[in-house]
């Protein structure tokens, strides 16, 4: 049989499973902007894996467990060992990035009805949480993504060969010389090649993306989505800078699509929250979106003392101003797994392929109210 490995994330998604029902109850990191709403009390949570889904319910005299092979009751003492192990390991070998086993619960996890520390990828949720809400009078399902801020900084936005923005190299006077290509291949960096492109004389002209799906869906949130997130990765190698709030405000200042100025309306900044919360809470780049969210929620986050931050989207504007607040542009390796920043010549053109990664900054649990 197979040992049972996750990276930090996957295991974090677990952790969170078992928390959630230990503790009962989901804070809203939020609540301070309606002082009379109270933490939502926690129901059950269901997690899908591709073989079926297993449901954990809170009921007299344990946790109900119910998956593929019928239903069991497991005493909760027994759930908060399993999270204990499981976040012990998460503070030692949850620092790497690579998948570990931790032998002391698999037999537990397993006879829950997990095969898989891995939840189903076609999804954004990682967790499906059944909520008590007295206000509403109501037991709503809803579907939460889970971070880590134990281990390296999540992704909001994986990198791929679909997030790749093409842009074709031109030049105000002239063409490029053997040496100066030659020189430019010999930047050590990317950022310095699309600077010594600059210098040079260069202009850059977006051409589009590589996944036509991921294009797509960014013309879904917004017609020029795909053009906006091009000039934002531009940027990020000519500033150097990778905060997307001080992106955005130099996108502003620079104000590529000629929007009015009349009123200071802030039209870019609002693009990217939304942008910001669409990853968060449906859109990937691999599958077709339509604008439905999957992540109904919004997003947990694993602390490291343990306990659990809800950023939910009952509070939309809240939930994007956190967004753009605690998110940067980040660069994968340009190694063979997502090849970019090299120049190559295509029909004729020098072009070359910028990638888009959206990462977390460390999430710091917030200070206590």
């Amino acid at each position: 049989m197979t040992v049972l490995k996750g990276n930090a994330g996957e295991w974090s998604e677990l952790y969170a499973m078992f928390q959630l029902l230990i503790q009962g109850e989901l804070t809203q990191e939020y609540s301070h902007l309606n002082e009379d709403r109270s933490d939502l009390k926690v129901l059950a949570v269901k997690r899908s894996l591709d073989d079926g889904d297993v449901l954990l319910k809170r009921v007299k005299g344990g946790i109900e467990v119910s998956n593929k092979n019928g239903r069991q009751i497991v005493a909760k003492e027994t759930l908060e060992n399993a999270a204990a192990s499981i976040l012990d390991s998460l503070n030692t070998d949850g620092k790497e990035a690579r998948a570990f086993p931790i032998p002391g619960v698999e037999d537990f996890i397993r006879a829950l009805g997990f095969n898989s520390v891995k939840a189903k990828s076609s999804q954004k949720s990682d967790l499906f949480v059944q909520l008590e809400d007295l206000k509403s009078e109501s037991n709503p399902w809803l579907g939460f993504s889970v971070k880590s801020a134990i281990s390296q900084p999540a992704t909001l936005l994986n990198p791929s060969g679909l997030t790749r923005f093409e842009f074709r190299i031109g030049r105000y006077a002239g063409e490029f010389s053997k040496e100066e290509l030659k020189r430019l291949a010999e930047c050590e960096s990317v950022s310095d090649r699309i600077t010594g492109i600059r210098t040079l004389g260069g202009r850059f002209e977006f051409i589009g993306i590589t996944g036509a799906t991921f294009s797509n869906n960014l013309r879904t949130i917004d017609s020029r989505m795909p053009e906006l997130v091009a000039e934002l990765v531009l940027d990020k190698f000519v500033s150097k800078e990778s905060d997307l709030k001080i992106l955005s405000r130099r996108l502003s200042e620079r104000n590529p699509f000629g929007f009015s100025r009349v009123d200071l309306h802030n039209y870019y900044e609002y693009k990217i929250k939304k942008l910001l919360s669409e990853s968060a809470l449906g859109m990937i780049a691999k599958s077709p979106w339509s604008g439905k969210h999957s992540a109904t929620g919004g997003f947990l986050v694993v602390n490291s003392d343990g306990s659990i931050s809800g950023y939910h989207f009952f509070n939309q504007n809240e939930f994007e101003n956190y967004l753009l607040e605690n998110t940067m542009l980040d660069l994968p390796s340009t190694g063979k797994r997502h090849p970019y920043g090299s120049i190559s010549v295509v029909d004729g053109e020098l072009r070359i392929l910028l990638i888009l990664q959206i990462r977390f900054k460390k999430i710091k649990k917030p200070a206590a109210k």
